[in-house]
């Protein structure tokens, strides 16, 4: 349950559990975490330099 204004949707095992349990992937929670909390992506490139 969320308490505080400052608190992260989703932050607690037991809410991604739930989550799970419902039939949501893990890729979907990770969408919803960002989502719900107002995170930005931004394109990152991992390939190592001069590949």
């Amino acid at each position: 349950m969320i308490t505080k204004v400052n608190e992260l949707f989703l932050r607690h095992r037991e809410e991604r559990v739930k989550l799970l349990r419902a039939g949501f992937s893990g890729r979907e929670i990770v969408a919803l975490y960002l989502v719900l909390n107002s995170f930005e992506t931004v394109g990152v490139n991992w390939q190592p330099v001069g590949f």
